[in-house]
């Protein structure tokens, strides 16, 4: 049957006996507790007698669970167990060990001797006595120091307006704002007096024409000149500058026909051009 979940054990895991050519032992290994019985608080179980483990000369017993021998649930406290190994084969020996709960899993062969110890003996607590009548007050004792700060309170409910006070000094001029919306269009004024007359312009350029070639006096710098006394052809001269024609003019087709006149033209063919130099 397993041990009340109230009481604190130990697993005690065991080594390989062995001779020293390395064959295992034969014999068994004897745990009893020191106490004659170990007594549960709550659980009233009563636990007495050894615990052993069989070494067959084949497999190594398998780990024992123990009560811990400082359990607080159980009297008495902080006993002992006696380890007696008993061999077939070997010299037998016997020693007290100690199974603390701050252990839960140990080798036997990690484990030093302890002192024998039965135990300290527990008394069990009793049921409760009835209440006692309340004693006299005590003296008011010294004053504590200061609490923490506590949360800020809600809002009051609003004052009544004061008296105003005396007009304050002028403050600095604020920044420009922005600008305002476009005004309405104005009425038109009245007619202004006529100016006087302006300067004379620079004479502009024209295209000039007649039949042959343009002598040096014909037109002025930026002109040009048209010689229509070809045959099916006009030759273009210019621009003058400097006062001097090119040297040559340029030869152009004038087909269809090219009229140069300072009039508009009359009956004109389709196809032909006609050059106004009014």
């Amino acid at each position: 049957m397993p041990l009340p979940d109230s009481v604190e054990t130990v697993t005690l895991r065991l080594y390989d006996a062995l001779h020293a050519d390395g064959t295992p032992r034969r014999g068994s290994i004897i745990i009893t507790p020191a106490p004659a019985a170990i007594i549960t608080s709550g659980d009233n179980a009563v636990f007495a007698g050894p615990v052993s483990a069989t070494y067959d000369g084949t497999t190594v017993p398998g780990p024992l669970v123990l009560v811990a021998t400082d359990s607080a649930s159980i009297t008495p406290i902080d006993w002992t167990y006696t380890v007696q190994e008993r061999w077939y084969d070997a010299p037998s020996r016997s020693y007290p060990i100690a199974l603390p709960a701050a252990e839960p899993d140990v080798d036997l062969a990690a484990i030093a001797p302890v002192v024998a110890s039965d135990g300290t003996l527990v008394p069990a607590a009793g049921p409760p006595g009835p209440q006692g009548e309340q004693g006299p007050a005590g003296a008011t004792g010294a004053t504590g120091p200061p609490g923490a700060t506590g949360a800020t309170g809600p809002q009051g409910t609003a004052g009544a307006t004061g008296a105003q006070g005396p007009q304050g000094n002028p403050g600095a001029t604020g920044a420009t704002g922005a600008q305002g919306p476009k005004g309405d269009t104005g009425n038109t004024g009245t007619t202004g007096a006529t100016g006087s007359t302006g300067a004379a312009g620079t004479n502009g350029t024209a295209v000039l024409n007649g039949s042959g070639s343009p002598s040096s006096g014909t037109g002025a710098n930026g002109d040009f000149y048209i010689d229509t006394s070809g045959s099916g052809f006009i030759v273009v001269w210019g621009p003058k500058a400097s006062g001097s024609w090119p040297g040559s003019g340029i030869k152009m087709a004038a087909t269809p026909k090219i009229t140069v006149a300072s009039s508009a033209p009359s009956s004109p063919a389709t196809g032909d051009v006609w050059i106004d130099t009014t």
